[in-house]
């Protein structure tokens, strides 16, 4: 038996087709942090906070009153990071060199500026993270949320 297409049927499989195809997002889209619903216990306030020429929000928790960490400093942190829905992907402390490209862009421009000693709560976009690539537990196009404390630059160390 042979089943003939008629103009009919192929325009009702081409708009069903389309609709489901549009319907399905990209599922890999990145966030947009001034589109994104935070997590409520993250207590995230836009409004209340810097951004920068890159996108980068910046929270100043508690002003430090040591050295302003600048480029080529080696910087020692104490970190939490989170995703937009208030999960946790890592935790720690952490030395790196700031503008050696040690740690995700983001990361780098949120310590920038700071004192040892200061507090700041970064959030940062997904071109300034792991972008389309993601990392471990941090799906591609993610937001990054830091709580960072400096605590020592490279003179403090010794």
């Amino acid at each position: 038996m042979r089943y003939q297409l008629h103009n009919r049927d192929f325009g009702l499989c081409a708009l069903i087709l389309g609709f489901l195809v549009a319907s399905c997002g990209d599922p890999f889209a990145p966030e947009v942090i001034e589109e994104t619903d935070f997590a409520t216990s993250l207590g995230i306030d836009l409004s209340a906070m810097t951004r920068t020429a890159t996108g980068l929000y910046i929270e100043e928790i508690e002003l430090g009153t040591g050295k302003t960490a600048t480029a080529g400093d080696i910087a020692t942190v104490t970190y939490t990071g989170v995703l937009s829905n208030a999960a946790t992907f890592d935790a720690g402390t952490y030395s790196f060199t700031l503008g050696s490209g040690g740690v995700v862009p983001g990361f780098d421009e949120g310590v920038t500026g700071m004192r040892v000693g200061g507090t700041r709560r970064v959030v940062i976009p997904p071109e300034l993270g792991y972008g389309n690539s993601g990392s471990g537990s941090i799906p591609p196009g993610s937001i990054l949320i830091f709580r960072i404390h400096l605590d020592a630059l490279d003179s403090d160390l010794f």
